[in-house]
């Protein structure tokens, strides 16, 4: 394996446009660079076609996507039972072994977890994102459980070792720790086969920690192809063994022995105390793989020009030398205490406006935050003002909250959680798929929605659905009472002496102005037909029938919407299929049916406007640090950034930590260094306060 390090990205790009000169044996290859999200791939890419005047035929594959790929290659036959280990599958499988396994001894510790049944599926995606973690960083251990040994596990979770020995048994034992023996054994007897197979070269970028089986695989397909290995390193000298001042504390204290004695060195301060996951890095790198770094080194020095540079270059040489005032203060360095949100975009834009006036350009300036979705609505607000609009585009935004089709889904669900409340009905209503599919006007919702609240219609669809929610079961202030109301009102004469019926009649809707209600008592019909089966309980297949129903009978397609349902199928047809995969069949209820989709689509992003025109805003992600100008880092709010992640209580890595392990506080420190070293003229920190 070859690897190349430098603290500039640019460099990085540079030695891998190199490299990417030497055609490939086959034109019709595919170039393979592996990159941790899609985002880094587009800024690449953009890199690519500048350097060398013209890019095409890549792939960016992700890290595990890429191994799936190249087991493929290598092991044909034991790649699929491997996908069926993929969580998702895993989740369906597990939580029907934890209803069959319910009772037995190993499983009375997760009595409480049974009921209600939302619990239960809530243990099973936590067990099924355990045991994905535990094959990649914990080989041994599911190896050992395969043979049904289960000697090391402590008596309260013995059940894990006797469900994932259920599950892999049914898939002949083809998880990512079974598999590396084979995929080694392979590379070396069918080199020569294997070649005519195999992607002519590969490269990964910006990836700033791999578990220990990826590198291990990795280094060991270095040896049938090549692979080069670009890394964003923040200096080029030895730092796996420096240690913060609250870690030299600790030896002092735990050993009863001076520091110097102890041989700890701090270095700089900053990278001791937040470069933890590039030490581990290196210490991996240096224990587990075998590679060369070619020469020359791709390190570009700092220079102390500005305060910003003056802390990139400590970092540089892991110094740390006194920021005495011989300089006089820049702007290169910013930190800003703000009241709140609006008022952190708002100092923002001034602060932008003010680097524009000295050459820098829209295109050269990144906002980042922790969660860009809640910064969203006050960007569009501010930089949009007048005077002085700024251009912006996001570079990704979330699926779930994006995806129009799925927004209008939760809408209609939420009339089942929250008692067919009048305001979630016209909320709906209200949306232009809605109305517009029942030939009602947007003119017309105010005058509707007007006289539905004059004839008293406050929630539920009748007394019996308010029976559902053990109440009493009475028509009054329902769907049913109020529309009987507005009906007797349009057909009696409001003069004729006491009107022999039970309910009082509406008379304030006449002529005219009754025509728009008809669009809305069609709509009201579909939702009486469609919103009792969703206080019923389904097996997948089902709940995706009824959801392909409301958008057929509910909303009207456009071409935005057409597109934003189609995808929204495709992940249901992912899903149905997994299902499958897993013999999964049982019903289960909307809550439970709502988190499961959450969850599935809670971090799958769709890329917008990455580096377009103007500035670019994006949420920060772990390794994902690309140069630019100027950097604006908002909403850094204890709790926020870094993140905290709170360990789970059936989590058997949590007691037994090793190199390699995830740790999403370090993983945002070790992001804050790299942001800071990618800004080349200012970095602006902004916090509410």
């Amino acid at each position: 394996m070859h690897l190349y390090q430098s603290n500039h990205s640019e460099n990085l790009v540079k030695t891998l446009c190199h490299i990417l000169a030497e055609p490939l044996q086959n034109p019709f290859d595919s170039e393979w660079i592996i990159v941790q999200n899609k985002t880094l791939g587009d800024w690449l890419s953009l890199q690519l076609a500048q350097h060398l005047g013209a890019w095409s035929g890549q792939d960016f594959p992700f890290p595990r996507n890429a191994l799936i790929e190249l087991l493929r290659l290598v092991l044909p036959k034991q790649v699929e039972a491997l996908r069926s280990f993929e969580p998702v599958v895993l989740f369906f499988d597990l939580l029907q072994g934890l209803r069959d396994h319910r009772g037995e001894k190993a499983f009375l510790p997760l009595e409480p977890f049974y009921d209600p049944e939302i619990k239960l599926w809530d243990l099973a995606s936590q067990t099924a994102q355990l045991f994905d973690r535990y094959a990649l960083h914990r080989p041994e251990w599911v190896l050992a459980w395969d043979r049904a040994d289960y000697s090391l596990l402590p008596k309260e979770a013995l059940w894990q070792g006797i469900l994932w020995n259920k599950i892999s048994s049914k898939r002949d034992q083809a998880h990512w720790a079974a598999l590396i023996k084979p995929f080694k054994a392979s590379l070396r007897q069918n080199r020569e086969n294997l070649l005519n197979r195999l992607p002519s070269r590969i490269s990964l970028f910006g990836l700033n920690l791999l578990p220990p089986i990826y590198g291990e695989l990795f280094t060991h397909l270095a040896q049938v192809i090549p692979v080069h290995f670009f890394h964003f390193s923040p200096s080029p000298h030895f730092y796996a063994d420096l240690a913060s001042k609250k870690q030299i504390l600790k030896e002092e204290w735990k050993k009863g022995i001076p520091a110097e004695a102890l041989h700890l060195e701090e270095g700089n301060a900053l990278f001791a105390a937040w470069g933890k996951t590039a030490q581990e890095f290196q210490l991996l790198a240096e224990a587990l793989w075998d590679y060369t770094q070619p020469e020359p080194s791709q390190y570009v020095p700092q220079f102390n020009d500005s305060w910003l540079q003056r802390l990139q270059s400590d970092i540089f040489h892991l110094t740390q030398e006194p920021l005495t005032k011989d300089k006089p203060q820049d702007s290169s360095l910013e930190f800003h205490n703000c009241p709140g949100e609006m008022r952190e975009v708002e100092l923002l834009k001034d602060r932008l406006l003010a680097h524009f006036n000295q050459g820098i350009q829209p295109e050269e300036v990144l906002v980042l935050a922790p969660n860009m979705s809640e910064y969203e609505p006050y960007i569009k607000d501010v930089f949009e003002r007048q005077p002085n609009p700024l251009p912006y585009a996001f570079a990704e935004v979330q699926l779930k909250d994006e995806n129009r089709a799925f927004h209008l889904l939760r809408k209609f669900f939420s009339l089942a959680q929250k008692r067919f409340r009048f305001s979630c009905v016209f909320e709906l209503f209200e949306y232009p798929e809605v109305y517009t599919h029942f030939e009602v006007a947007f003119e017309e919702l105010a005058q509707i929605q007007k006289e539905l609240q004059a004839a008293e219609i406050r929630w539920g669809l009748d007394g019996k659905d308010k029976a559902r929610w053990g109440l009493t079961q009475l028509e009054a202030n329902s769907f049913q009472e109020g529309l009987t109301r507005l009906a007797l009102g349009l057909v009696l004469n409001p003069l004729d002496p006491k009107p022999q019926f039970s309910t009082m009649p509406y008379f304030g809707l006449e002529g005219k102005a009754a025509e728009p209600l008809g669009g809305f008592f069609a709509y009201l019909a579909q939702l009486r037909r469609l919103y009792p089966q969703c206080l019923e309980t389904h097996d997948l297949a089902g709940w995706i029938s009824l959801i392909r129903e409301f958008f057929q009978s509910v909303l009207l397609f456009s071409a935005d919407f057409e597109a934003d349902r189609l995808e929204l199928e495709s992940k249901f047809e992912e899903l149905l299929g997994q299902a499958e995969q897993a013999n999964f069949t049982s019903s289960f209820s909307l809550d439970c049916l709502l988190l499961f989709f959450e969850e599935r689509l809670t971090g799958q992003t769709r890329v917008k406007g990455y580096l377009a025109k103007g500035i670019t805003c994006a949420s920060l992600q772990p390794m994902r640090s690309v140069p630019f100008r100027v950097i604006a880092l908002l909403g850094l709010v204890e709790g926020a950034f870094p993140r905290v992640a709170y360990p789970s209580g059936i989590d058997l890595m949590s007691t037994q930590r090793r190199l390699g392990d995830r740790n999403l506080k370090d993983e945002d420190r070790l992001l804050f260094l790299e942001t800071l070293l990618s800004a080349r003229d200012s970095l602006i920190l902004l916090y509410p306060g």
